[in-house]
């Protein structure tokens, strides 16, 4: 319930007068109502004195005026003079004594039998009455009595608004004084308005009492059983000499009161009519020589003034004024004053508005106004606290120093108040209304302050004209939400401007019920506040960070928003359809801290966690960001006025980020540093990764994505890198990088995609285990230097393929146990790579058929060293070195020993080193180099159907090297250039070669073969010589080369053998088995040059035995030539029996040309045989398609036998 402010009592300085008026105005028979006229106008004797009774005349002759005037009012000369005597026991003496005016009556007020006092009522004149009440020479005892005159209505016709009247003096707590006099005057204001004046004069005699109260009024009932009385009391202390009260009686009211010298004034005054009770008090110390208030009405009834001046300032003043209806309050006003200015005006000008004004200042004001009874403050000091609790209002301030003010609530609040500089003090604030509870504090308050509010914004426009605010605080608690679901406000603000706007505005757009567009707040200040703490909850825990930051918390269980700031202008937190979130600031710069978590229960998973700290922020920055989520992409705009120094936030989304089998990644943990003033971040989720693209570059990104641990990078913390942790259970993928533009990063298939201003050196660092493989957790280390500005990493099918802008210095990579299938199965499970001089693109094949690199840009790799197997196995070679190695080493499975595959390579200025398997039968080592000059190469191949070895000193730029195995071993040779090579090999630990061949051609195919028909010779089977005819030999275990050369022939140099027969062991060097003395079946080549040539080293199981019981291949050694010229020699040797316990060391044969053989042949085949008599059988087919034989029996010289020759054609 509002105040009313149309009674007059509110405005507290009109108590004073108001006691007065009531008390004594009844005796000028106009107080209610006010005469409308002058000629209705009496004066104090018209109408209230009668002709005297008979035998009274000679006692009033001495008043100088008629006595039958105007008219005659029967009993009122009749007098009561009441009189109350305290026992010391403090019971009450009480006599009633009568007299007549003009007649002195002697009053007994004690319980001797002696009179005490005279009392004597006169009437000097028209416009006069008096009362004299004077002490008997004869009382010197203290006499604490109270002595009344009680008259009845006086006027003609009964126009007091009592029946009765009373006027007189109470000192029943202290002494009676020798002499009270008392006249009352009764003229006109200017105005015509009536004025009544009193003017008392008090005598004592030695002794002085402390205090005299004058009383004065009317009542109904009799004097000692009065009801609805209507007076009041004046307490004096002491009671001056003189004392006067002026009092101006109508529409406007005025009150004057004096003392001859300062005493202190005590008045209460009442005013009961029937169950309706008004009640005032006042206290003035001192009340000064003068002092008078005024009351105007204005033209309406919610308009009035009231002035009050003094003679000199009155140290204390405090008004008190209560109304009730059966005891029910209606209306309460205090006042409480000190240093009241000599000069004082409350104007009121609306029923919500008004002001105080002074000629000087207040030391202390202090006031109270209420429909009931005031509540006061509790503060120690200065004040404001607002009551209204929808049935009792009150309003309550106190003020120290006040100069003057003035308020205007009508619509808003508007304020002005000025103090002096001691009034420059905390003001505490306290407000009550239904549903809300406002406390805080200002401090210091301002020497002039003007305040302009609109609480329904809240809109706050401040002036401390040239002073700030040191502190303010503000609480608000409501039933209601405030704004969205803040139902608790909480604000505190320090070093406050001279002058600012300070607004709230809250932000809110639903067309349709459940469709909200936009929801926030914005919180603004025109000029910078030094320190700004703010909360909006409802109701739960402070969530105001530690330092300068923002929360905002919007889920079901609860709702806050809270910030702390320096230098604030500006914060504004919006949440707009579509999943966008707006944060705008306009603050100090420094360190921030954010937090936004939120969670619409009408979005399915819609709840997201955003925390982090922002370092260096900007003074104007504005910032939006819509998380990824199912439905859009994610983003991140931000514009500012400076570069922001870091930012790191963690991003918890109700959803995983990703779906993995057995974790999935549900944080996102984002840190940059130099962010740019203006910066647009797009965000792409995947199942597996993510990808961030941005407009301008940010100087430093590190981004995780986890369901657990955050992973450390390098040694420092500014080191580059990716740290990834695919694990059961667990997930992790973090990298970090500087001058990021953009960023992509995939698990499964991997992909890392980066985009950048500058080089920088890159750690890998990952672990990734497929639960559904039999191989434990990979581990994947390695190190870039310079890492380019912009690449792309990616994994396929085929391995992993490498772009960049630019080359780079080196690249290291250490994998261990890589996933798929299981160890010893001939996959590549294990790593080990150096490259250096990188080129810009190139692939790394580690998957499906093919192992190895290939360049795909121009120029070549300066070095690649690495090695791969399928388990843990000892290095096959060192990566340092300057000549080019391939070695290989894939063995089947014997007994307990799993099969094993490794591969090394260290290659130098390398454009492509592919090695690729086809099936199980087939490989092929494709190799090429940048420069035209390549280093030598070193192959080695160990397998179980063969080992290799080759050796090239000036290798062809490029070449390509394939191994077929199965009935045959073939190699092929493609290359760019001729060149030489020294090849060795060994082929089922049964047969075995070491040959240099000068001169490879270009293109040349190597076959090796336990099979016949594996080499496709032109010679459809050997042939074995017993009794001069031929006939087939089964082609078990035959070992057989074969060359083709497509540019001239080829010289050979080297040895061909075959492991002794019934011999277990391992062959060692060349035709050498470990283990037997035995040497092997063996041909050797001195300068061969052929084009074509096929070796024979025979040795089988046959059913068709020699004469010593032993398969006839055993002893059979051949060489079967396609030669257009044959140049150089041959030898061969045999063991000499078949069970291989002798070596015949002088059966070496040679065949030696000399010059061109005589004869053109295509074919040429050289058999030995050493059974019985040694011979060498030659054998050919001619052009024209005959066939020959030529017989040379070596022990035996010159006896040659040519079968078969039916004509050279």
């Amino acid at each position: 319930m509002a105040v009313s402010l149309r009674r007059p009592p509110h405005l507290a300085l009109w108590l004073v007068g108001a006691t007065i008026l009531v008390m004594l105005g009844a005796l000028g028979g106009s107080v209610t109502p006010p005469p409308t006229s002058s000629r209705d106008r009496i004066g104090l004797a018209d109408g209230l004195l009668c002709p005297p009774p008979p035998g009274l005349a000679p006692l009033i002759t001495a008043v100088p005026i008629p006595l039958d005037a105007i008219g005659c009012a029967l009993g009122a000369a009749d007098v009561e003079v009441l009189t109350q005597f305290r026992r010391p026991d403090g019971t009450m003496l009480v006599r009633r004594h009568r007299t007549l005016i003009g007649v002195p009556a002697l009053v007994n007020a004690d319980p001797d039998l002696l009179p005490d006092l005279v009392v004597t009522p006169t009437i000097r004149n028209l416009h006069e009455f008096a009362v004299r009440i004077e002490r008997l020479m004869t009382e010197t005892s203290t006499l604490p009595v109270s002595v009344e005159l009680i008259v009845n209505d006086p006027t003609a016709g009964g126009s007091l608004p009592r029946d009765r009247m009373h006027l007189g003096y109470d000192a029943r707590d202290t002494r009676a004084p020798r002499l009270f006099h008392s006249v009352i005057g009764i003229g006109e204001e200017a105005n015509g308005d009536p004025r009544v004046q009193l003017e008392n004069d008090a005598a004592y005699g030695i002794k002085t009492p402390a205090a005299l109260t004058v009383v004065g009024g009317l009542f109904d009932g009799e004097s000692l059983d009065r009801t609805d009385p209507l007076g009041g009391r004046l307490t004096y202390t002491p009671m001056p000499p003189t004392s006067t009260i002026d009092l101006g009686i109508g529409e406007r009211y005025r009150v004057g009161l004096g003392a001859s010298q300062p005493v202190t004034l005590d008045a209460q005054v009442e005013m009961v009519t029937g169950a309706n009770e008004k009640r005032a008090t006042a206290h003035l110390d001192p009340l000064p020589q003068s002092v008078e208030a005024s009351y105007v009405p204005g033209a309406t009834a919610d308009q009035r003034t009231v002035t009050v001046t003094s003679s000199a300032i009155v140290d204390d003043v405090d008004l008190a004024y209560r109304e009730t209806e059966s005891e029910v309050p209606l209306l309460g006003a205090v006042l409480h004053a000190t240093d009241l200015p000599t000069l004082v005006t409350v104007e009121q000008t609306a029923e919500r508005a008004g002001a105080v004004d002074t000629n000087g200042a207040f030391g202390s004001v202090e006031f109270g106004l209420a429909d009931g009874d005031p509540v006061l403050g509790t503060a120690d000091g200065p004040y404001v606290k607002l009551l209204d609790d929808g049935t009792h209002s009150s309003v309550a301030a106190r003020i120290d120093g006040l100069r003057r003010a003035s308020v205007d609530a009508t619509d808003t609040i508007h304020a002005d108040l000025e103090v002096t500089p001691a009034g420059r003090k905390p003001v505490a604030i306290d407000v009550e209304r239904p549903g809300l509870d406002v406390t805080g504090s200002v401090a210091d308050l301002p020497e002039h302050l003007t305040l302009d509010a609109d609480l329904d914004g809240p809109v706050v426009t401040y002036d401390g004209h040239g002073q700030g605010l040191d502190d303010l605080a503000i609480e608000a608690v409501a039933d209601d939400p405030l704004f969205a679901r803040a139902t608790d406000l909480r604000a505190h603000a320090t070093d406050i401007p001279a002058a600012f706007v300070f607004e709230v505005r809250k932000r809110h757009v639903e067309p349709n019920p459940g469709v909200v567009l936009l929801d926030g707040v914005e919180v603004t200040s025109s000029a910078p506040i030094g320190t700004v703490e703010f909360e909006a909850d409802d109701g739960g825990a402070s969530v105001l960070p530690a330092g300068a930051g923002a929360t905002y918390l919007d889920t079901p269980a609860r709702f806050a928003i809270a910030a702390r700031v320096t230098d604030f202008e500006r914060v504004s937190l919006l949440n707009r359809i579509g999943g966008w979130t707006e944060l705008g600031t306009t603050l100090g710069a420094g360190p921030f801290h954010v937090k936004v978590q939120t969670n619409d229960p009408t979005v399915p998973n819609d709840a997201l966690l955003i925390e982090g700290d922002v370092v260096d922020l900007p003074h104007v920055l504005d910032a939006r960001v819509r998380p990824p989520s199912e439905t859009h992409d994610g983003t991140l705009e931000i514009d500012a006025d400076a570069d922001i120094g870091a930012i790191d936030l963690r991003v918890e989304p109700q959803l995983p980020l990703m779906e993995r089998q057995g974790a999935d990644p549900d944080v996102a943990i984002v840190g940059l540093e130099g962010i740019p003033a203006e910066l647009t971040a797009d965000v792409v989720m995947s199942d597996s990764g993510a990808s961030v693209t941005l407009d301008h570059a940010i100087d430093e990104v590190d981004v995780t994505l986890t369901s657990g641990p955050l992973g450390q990078i390098g040694d420092d913390e500014d080191d580059s890198g990716a740290y990834l942790r695919a694990l059961p259970g667990q997930f992790t993928a973090r990298g970090r990088l500087h001058g990021v533009t953009g960023l992509s990063f995939a698990a499964d298939p991997l992909l890392v995609d980066i985009d950048t201003t500058q080089a920088q050196p890159f750690s890998i660092d990952a672990q990734i285990d497929d639960p559904t493989d039999s191989v434990p957790t990979a581990t994947i280390t390695g190190a870039i230097q310079d890492l380019p500005s912009s690449l792309t990493f990616s994994e396929d099918a085929d391995g992993f393929l490498w772009e960049a802008e630019d080359p780079i210095g080196s690249l290291t990579l250490d994998a261990t146990n890589l996933p798929g299938g299981a160890l010893n199965d001939g996959g590549v499970h294990f790593a080990d790579l150096e490259i250096s001089q990188i080129p810009e693109s190139f692939r790394i094949r580690v998957g499906g058929d093919t192992t190895g690199v290939e360049v795909l840009s121009a120029g070549s790799i300066g070095r690649i060293a690495a090695q791969v197997s399928d388990a843990p196995h000892a290095p096959l070679g060192s990566f340092e070195g300057n000549d080019n190695a391939v070695l290989l080493e894939s063995l089947d499975a014997v007994g307990d020993t799993p099969a094993s595959f490794t591969a090394f390579v260290r290659i130098h200025d390398l454009q492509r080193a592919l090695y690729t398997t086809t099936g199980e039968a087939s490989s092929e080592m494709d190799v090429a180099f940048g420069g035209t000059d390549p280093a030598a190469i070193t192959v080695n191949a160990d397998t179980t159907a063969l080992d290799l070895g080759a050796s090239v000193a000036d290798p062809p730029q490029w070449f390509t090297f394939g191994n077929t195995t199965g009935d045959s071993t073939i190699l092929d040779w493609d290359a760019a250039t001729s060149t030489d090579a020294d090849i060795n090999f060994v082929i089922d630990d049964a047969a075995a070669a070491d040959l240099l061949i000068d001169d490879i051609a270009p293109h040349t195919k190597f076959c090796l073969s336990t099979a016949h028909a594996g080499c496709e010779t032109r010679v459809e089977s050997p042939h074995e010589i017993e009794d001069d005819e031929f006939y087939t030999i089964p082609g078990l275990f035959h070992t057989y080369l074969r060359t083709t050369g497509e540019q001239g022939p080829i010289t050979m140099n080297g040895v061909v053998c075959l492991k002794p027969v019934g011999v277990d062991a391992t062959w060692h060097p060349v035709c050498e088995w470990q283990g037997t003395t035995n040497s092997a079946h063996q041909v050797s080549f001195h300068g061969v040059q052929v084009t074509d040539y096929q070796v024979d080293a025979h040795s089988g199981d046959s059913v068709e035995l020699d004469g010593d019981g032993d398969p006839q291949e055993d002893d059979l050694v051949g060489v079967h030539l396609d030669v257009p010229s044959f140049r150089g020699k041959i030898h061969y040797q045999a063991n000499q029996d078949g069970d291989a316990t002798t070596v015949d060391s002088g059966s070496v044969k040679e065949f030696e040309s000399i010059g061109e053989v005589p004869f053109s042949a295509d074919h040429w085949e050289l058999v030995g045989d050493t059974t019985g008599i040694p011979f060498l059988r030659i054998g050919g087919s001619f052009d024209c398609g005959s066939d020959s034989a030529l017989r040379i029996d070596v022990p035996v010289l010159g006896l040659i036998d040519i079968f078969d020759l039916p004509g050279i054609c």
